[in-house]
């Protein structure tokens, strides 16, 4: 989950999901989200990617920035 500039809000919520084949269902994972965060924290826009970045010992890359996406659902 990262901040997207936003002209209005400075920043809006998105998320970068990596999904096997079997399951890519976007609207369930929004709900979840929905039910699970505050409102605010609910991200606006799911982009599906094949990987994110990892450093040697596994954790993400965080300021490499976003990895290309794969499709927008």
């Amino acid at each position: 989950v990262f901040g997207r500039p936003h002209a209005r809000l400075g920043e809006i919520p998105c998320a970068q999901v990596v999904l096997d084949s079997s399951d890519r269902d976007l609207d369930a994972l929004r709900a979840h989200c929905a039910r699970a965060l505050s409102p605010y924290k609910v991200p606006v826009e799911f982009t599906v990617v094949k990987a994110v970045p990892r450093t040697p010992g596994g954790k993400i890359l965080r300021r490499t920035g976003a990895p290309v996406p794969v499709e927008r659902p």
